[in-house]
């Protein structure tokens, strides 16, 4: 499993998003929203930016951690 960490604009602190990033950490920084999460493979990965992308949320970073 890789661990990413995605900013995004705002705060997301919708519940019904929360719930679909599983295991995911939340924090509010002043630049936005970060989230801290592990995901089993690339497809995993695009389906959460989708999920981001449809709820209106704008990316500002995403960075792979090893």
């Amino acid at each position: 499993m890789d661990r990413y960490q995605i900013l995004i604009e705002g705060q997301a602190g919708r519940p019904s998003l929360c719930q679909n990033f599983d295991g995911a950490h939340f924090s509010t920084t002043p630049e936005g929203t970060l989230i801290d999460i592990r995901v089993r493979d690339q497809s995993e990965l695009l389906g959460l930016l989708r999920q981001l992308r449809d709820n209106g949320m704008i990316l500002n970073r995403l960075l792979r951690l090893t």
